[in-house]
């Protein structure tokens, strides 16, 4: 019996198809390196790069003492982000029935706080691409988010982090910093807007210039190689005001006893620095809370309490009609022989 005779136990058996697999993939690579078109080559970059825009936090905005006005906090939320290829309950081929799924996905369901039947629902729609599940999730949540989803893969959810806008003074100041909102929320990358007050009139101005990550796709499309190209994002500098938080608080608390005390529809205070003109704080009623304007909205729709004291045209009392009068001689508005109506 020769002793070259190869048996099923011999290593051949083994090292040949493995080196004919390693022949097919390195042909597959020369040519790929050598001979692909534009086409194909923008095709590939599609299936096995990702590249994602990193925002900064908008930028705070603080009193002269440097006591936060407005502050974005760091939060997570839970998305859907996938194609409906690329997900396993959507994927042509798919066999998971919605029983099986809700099987699946009911610790998810329970961690992120949603109803299962919504999440269900929206990871099985061959329609959606996106979707935000659930925002604004608590660390506890979101550690358990983390195991849980590694259960899943290819489920099409993921863990996605943004900033959320809070206003720390609440109502004191909400007429002059005013408040944002969340344009595209269901967007990859939502835009967020200053709607009134400070944040509106310097919305250019607190926002950063946002960052890259070019990465690979493995994993099922959700694990990456973050080495492949990163550029952090630069957050712009925080906006430093001449208000004052503590006087803006005292005036809000004198406008509200000023308006039980005499009954009246409304209430506004201006505090100035009379050696430099500087306003140190500004307020008020009616108004409205910063971190839930919603909750303020009278049965049109409307803000309560939206219009700032920026923008109320009222006659001067008798204590501000020099100082009228003073600013337009300086501005050469009137002159001195000027005459008015008593009305």
């Amino acid at each position: 019996m020769s002793r070259n005779r190869l048996t099923p136990l011999h290593p051949l058996w083994l090292l040949g198809p493995l080196g004919l697999i390693y022949l097919l993939v390195l042909g597959q690579l020369v040519r790929m390196g050598l001979f692909l078109d534009r086409g194909e080559e923008a095709r590939v970059r599609r299936l096995v790069l990702a590249e994602a825009e990193l925002k900064p936090p908008r930028a705070a905005i603080l009193d002269r003492h440097g006591r936060p006005l407005a502050i974005s906090e760091p939060v997570w939320r839970l998305v859907l982000d996938a194609a409906p290829a690329q997900r396993r309950y959507t994927r042509p081929g798919n066999s998971f029935t919605w029983e099986e799924t809700a099987r699946e996905l009911a610790p998810v369901a329970e961690a992120a706080g949603v109803p299962l039947a919504d999440l269900v629902a929206v990871v099985r729609d061959p329609g959606r691409c996106r979707s935000v599940i659930a925002g604004r999730l608590s660390p506890a949540a979101v550690s358990r988010l983390r195991m849980l989803l590694r259960a899943v893969p290819g489920s099409g959810l993921r863990l996605e982090h943004g900033w959320n806008r809070a206003w720390p003074q609440g109502r004191s100041l909400a007429h002059v910093v005013g408040f944002t909102r969340l344009e595209g929320a269901q967007d990859p990358e939502p835009v967020v807007r200053g709607v009134t007050g400070l944040e509106a009139r310097f919305d250019e101005r607190l926002v950063g210039a946002p960052g890259e990550k070019r990465s690979l796709r493995v994993a099922a499309a959700f694990g990456i190689n973050p080495a492949l190209d990163y550029r952090p994002p630069e957050p712009a500098p925080d906006l430093r005001t001449t208000l004052d938080a503590g006087l803006a608080a005292r005036l809000h608390g004198e406008l509200a006893s000023i308006m039980a005390r005499f009954r009246t529809d409304w209430a506004a205070g201006v505090v100035l620095d009379p050696r430099n003109g500087e306003i140190l704080a500004m307020s008020g009623l009616p108004d409205f809370d910063p971190n839930d304007p919603g909750a303020s909205v009278d049965e049109q729709g409307r803000l309560v309490g939206a219009a700032s004291p920026l923008g109320w045209v009222v006659p001067p009392g008798s204590t501000m009609k020099p100082l009228v009068v003073a600013r337009a001689l300086a501005d050469g508005a009137i002159d001195g022989d000027d005459r008015f109506p008593q009305e």
